[in-house]
């Protein structure tokens, strides 16, 4: 292509344009001669050809064809492609990601797009670039990152996690934002790390991480309970595969129950100030308990599951708050069994209406209690005995007597510097809690698994110099040294037909 001056001539022409223009010409008639008149020539055949750009329908991709390279074929076609270049970045031409149809809903959005307002998504995906548009107009379709058109009109790049970060604020529907969780499926996790998500209260939180997605195995409970409670909850028509690979956690009983805030509102059901959430409209110690035992029936736990839950407080028979680990099963093996006042026993009516299997799982007392402690110290100073208001539920202090059983054991093992560690001990606790009538009774409970393990297997101790030799486990020393069968204790009487 050559310019038309107004005949053709041999200037070279590089724009993809016919230039029709009365331009003066050299001595030859062959090029045009520099001057004042062919400077503003070529100023408005740049204004022309900017305005040719910005009137072109259908806005389309091929537009950016268009838009010369800035290495022109000689010196007029050089100065025209700087006049051009120089224009092009405020003149509105580029296409907009946001397909037509979608901006009926929204007549702000623009038809075309500035350079210098425009933006390239770079490793977005043509989905995710479409829903993103709708709410972030000045993106560019996908797929034109590599464009060196763009690069020359100065169209700023945006990573997508820094378009992610946009998003924050963002008031959509749920099904919006599932739109985009699908079209961002394939994306790399770590550029997602601030993804918004709607939640079921109506909130929107940012990021993924430790939000409860709800599905077919998710909680009953309310989710404005859970609210309350510092829980995220996702929007059931937001919920997507995509939160659960970013972090989020699907809302089965279990995992509601073991977050760490449902876990500081049980460790702190008991204090003056009620759960800890900073929030005041946090459940009450009722209002908590139900959710607790609802999410632990769900969740079908077994007593010792989760050991902190015997921290929760619920009502005793005078209508006190008691930790649960604390209380008995009105009408229980063990209440059949202990001495009358011991422990006071767990509220009629809400034993009536939650049963044995959730209130023996939070700590209640329906059968004789397991400890479970691992990598225990035998120095008869730290494992004195505690009150349960002070010590954890697995607590090897919690066992009655524990540090005299601590001191018979050292004394079958030679001095050391370094003292011996049971590496788990496995005991029945309040054994000092038995009416002495009972203890038929109280050995028959004592007989059956679980609890019939404390009694028979051997504790493993691990010395200073690595070796390990077995003992007496606790359970069986404190049966033997107490009067539990007809008044009389098990180390002084054999056996029908044993050697005396």
């Amino acid at each position: 292509p050559v310019v038309h001056a107004p005949t053709p001539s041999d200037e070279p022409l590089g724009v993809p344009a016919l230039l029709i223009a009365s331009f003066p010409l050299d001595s030859t008639r062959r090029h045009a001669a520099p001057g004042p008149l062919t400077d503003f020539l070529v100023q408005r055949a740049a204004d022309a050809y900017a305005g040719l750009l910005a009137d072109w329908r259908p806005v389309t991709a091929g537009i950016i064809d268009l838009v010369p390279g800035p290495l022109g074929k000689g010196e007029l076609d050089g100065a025209l492609r700087r006049a051009v270049l120089e224009r092009l970045p405020r003149t509105s031409f580029l296409p907009p990601a946001a397909e037509r149809d979608e901006r009926h809903d929204d007549p702000g959005l623009p038809e075309s797009l500035r350079p210098r307002d425009a933006e390239v998504v770079e490793g977005a995906g043509a989905d995710t670039v479409r829903v993103l548009a709708e709410v972030l107009p000045t993106l560019l379709p996908a797929g034109l990152e590599r464009r060196a058109e763009l690069r020359t009109l100065g169209v700023a790049r945006v990573p997508l996690t820094d378009a992610v970060d946009r998003l924050a604020g963002l008031e959509k529907s749920p099904d919006w934002w599932r739109r985009l969780y699908d079209s961002l499926a394939g994306v790399d996790p770590d550029r997602l790390s601030g993804l918004p998500v709607p939640l079921a209260d109506g909130r929107t939180t940012i990021g993924p991480r430790q939000v409860l997605l709800p599905g077919a195995e998710a909680t009953r409970i309310d989710p404005e309970v859970l609210a309350r409670l510092g829980l995220k909850v996702a929007h059931p028509d937001a919920a997507h595969p995509l939160l659960e690979k970013l972090g989020a956690l699907p809302a089965t009983p279990r995992a509601v129950l073991t977050t760490p805030q449902v876990r500081a509102a049980v460790a702190a059901s008991l204090d003056d100030e009620g759960p800890v959430n900073w929030e005041e409209d946090t459940p009450d110690a009722e209002e908590l308990a139900d959710t607790v035992l609802g999410l632990v029936r769900d969740a079908a736990l077994e007593p010792g599951d989760e050991p902190w839950l015997g921290a929760l407080a619920l009502p005793d028979e005078d209508g006190e708050l008691s930790p649960a680990c604390e209380l008995v099963f009105p009408g229980g093996p063990f209440a059949q069994v202990m001495r009358e006042g011991e422990l006071a026993s767990v509220d009629g009516e809400l034993a009536d209406k939650w049963g044995e299997q959730p209130l023996a799982a939070c700590g209640v007392l329906v059968d004789f209690a397991l400890i479970r402690a691992t990598d225990v110290v035998l120095d008869p100073d730290e494992l004195e005995p505690r009150e349960g208001d002070f010590a954890e539920p697995d607590d090897a202090g919690l066992l009655d007597a524990v540090d005299v059983w601590s001191e018979d054991v050292l004394d079958r093992f030679p001095d050391s510097p370094v003292p011996p560690v049971a590496t788990e001990i496995v005991a029945v606790r309040d054994l000092d809690l038995v009416d002495d009538d009972r203890w038929p009774q109280a050995l028959a409970l004592l007989s059956r698994p679980p609890l019939r393990d404390a009694l028979v297997q051997p504790v493993r101790i691990l010395l200073h110099d690595g070796t390990h030799e077995v003992v007496r486990p606790y359970t069986a020393w404190w049966l033997r040294g107490h009067p539990v069968i007809g008044g009389r204790r098990p180390a002084g009487l054999r056996a029908a037909g044993g050697d005396p």
